[in-house]
């Protein structure tokens, strides 16, 4: 079951029902595989850098996501002014991977480049049970209810009686993109 709402003020090309190939597949992934409710361009805000409508929001863990066809295509001073005036984590997703803006106490990174071998993932808060993202590296600290001590585990889609299991953006999307179900 579809869980987003095409709210957006601008009229989509119809990629069913989305601007573009890769939001459909970044709603389809955040809907199905991670099981959150994602909303597709919730509004528009004013920063000191100009307006700005991402393109979902997850309510459940106060997460805005934004689509691009590639990490050099993403404006981070605007997304960065964006968290700060929000206070909000931002996720840009890309066919390639997805990149986490973590937001905490008034500081956002200038830009997020995953290190090698580091793959932001999805975490379940052993105290809250709510999801966050996250990067695979280190002790977690939960999103949502501040919990840390370095207990959370890594989302995994079986255990809550899911059809498909948790797999990283990039794997759905080459999934998506080479067969049709």
């Amino acid at each position: 079951m579809k869980q987003y709402a095409t709210t957006g003020k601008l009229k989509p090309q119809e990629v069913n029902g989305f601007k573009s190939k890769l939001e459909s597949y970044a709603a389809s992934w955040l809907t199905e595989a991670i099981d959150l409710k994602a909303l597709y361009e919730p509004q528009t805000f004013n920063t000191a850098l100009g307006n700005y409508t991402p393109d979902f929001y997850c309510p459940e863990i106060n997460t805005y996501f934004e689509c691009k066809p590639s990490y050099e295509f993403a404006n981070w001073s605007l997304y960065k002014q964006f968290c700060k005036d929000q206070k909000v984590d931002f996720v840009l997703v890309t066919p390639l991977g997805i990149y986490v803006m973590e937001y905490e106490n008034g500081f956002c990174p200038e830009t997020v480049v995953p290190e090698k071998d580091e793959v932001p993932c999805v975490i379940i808060c052993s105290e809250c049970g709510k999801k966050s993202f996250t990067s695979e590296s280190g002790y977690y600290k939960c999103r949502v209810c501040d919990f840390h001590n370095g207990d959370h585990d890594r989302y995994d889609a079986n255990q809550y009686n899911k059809k498909i299991g948790y797999i990283t953006f990039k794997q759905y999307y080459d999934y998506k993109s080479y067969t049709k179900f």
